[in-house]
């Protein structure tokens, strides 16, 4: 099943070959968070973890995400454990406050941006542009080929967009596969859910939420 384009930064030229292949309206922002005095950090440990929490949170809040993506608190803070040398937490300041953050897991060649969001009153500032750009630098240095921003929740969707914006020319197709043990009680079961007014999703093997 295609589930959309996949989007990947090429890290391997030099920084500024990545960045000169980033959309200009990438650049644009990133420009505009300079004249606005955002500055980033980053970190291999919890420190700010509660300040990550509270604008990841607010995110999935105005964003109206599912029950799925409010991980605990937990579930980050283990990570020192599990993950230990191969994630850091990335953070754009604005007059001494942090206003975007994400968290990015690493390994060998590979990064991943997995988590993060941005305070809504921040959002002119295009901090999150300069974070990005930051995070890329700082992958590379780490000895990183590709960074993987991933795709949207749905084909073409916004945020699908706003990912395809730093890699125009790295978007590779995305699937899924799955087996259907029993296609009997598989149907059965869309049926009946349908029957009880629950949205069915065609483009999900799991055409349910939990």
């Amino acid at each position: 099943m295609d589930v959309g384009g996949f989007v990947v930064v090429d890290l391997r030229p030099s920084i500024e070959d990545v960045q000169q292949s980033f959309k200009a309206s990438v650049r644009k922002d990133i420009r505009k968070a300079k004249r606005n005095d955002v500055e980033c950090f980053y970190e291999g440990g919890n420190e700010h973890l509660e300040t990550f929490l509270d604008i990841y949170y607010g995110t999935m809040d105005r964003n109206k995400a599912g029950e799925f993506h409010y991980f605990s608190k937990s579930f980050f803070s283990d990570l020192a454990n599990a993950l230990s040398g191969q994630f850091k937490y990335f953070y754009a300041m604005h007059d001494g406050k942090v206003v975007s953050c994400e968290l990015v897991l690493y390994h060998g060649d590979y990064s991943h941006s997995f988590l993060g969001g941005t305070k809504k009153e921040a959002l002119p500032l295009a901090a999150n542009p300069m974070l990005k750009m930051t995070i890329l630098e700082t992958m590379q240095a780490l000895g990183c080929k590709y960074f993987l921003l991933g795709g949207g929740y749905e084909p073409n969707d916004g945020i699908f967009a706003f990912k395809k914006a730093y890699a125009p020319q790295g978007v590779f197709p995305s699937y899924i596969g799955g087996t259907q043990w029993r296609a009997d009680i598989y149907e059965r079961l869309k049926n009946d859910l349908q029957a009880s007014g629950k949205t069915i999703n065609a483009g999900r093997f799991q055409f349910y939420d939990v």
